[in-house]
C-alpha cells in the first residue's frame, strides 16, 4: 500500500462499531454538501500535489498530521 492509500485510509476510516451495536455506520452512509465539498477538496489537494511533485509530494510530510496541516493551510488560508 502506498503513502496515498495510507493517508486516504487514515482520513476516511472510522473506528469499528462494537458487534453488539445494531447499527453499523460506513463512510458512505450519510451524504451532506459540506462532507462532499470536504472530500472533493481533499482529493483535489492530493491530485495537485502529486501532479506537481509526483511521488516526492509525500516525502514532504513526516506523518499524517503534518500532511493534514498542509491541507488545512491550503484550503483554509491558515499561515504555515
Amino acid at each position: 500500500m502506498n503513502k496515498f492509500d495510507n493517508l486516504v485510509n487514515s482520513f476516511i476510516s472510522e473506528e469499528e462499531v462494537p458487534s453488539e451495536s445494531p447499527v453499523k455506520h460506513e463512510f458512505d452512509t450519510l451524504s451532506h454538501p459540506v462532507k462532499d465539498e470536504m472530500v472533493e477538496s481533499f482529493k483535489n489537494w492530493i491530485k495537485e500535489g502529486e501532479h506537481q511533485d509526483g511521488e516526492a509530494f509525500w516525502d514532504n510530510f513526516e506523518d499524517v498530521q503534518e500532511a493534514v496541516g498542509d491541507f488545512l493551510r491550503t484550503v483554509g488560508g491558515i499561515p504555515g
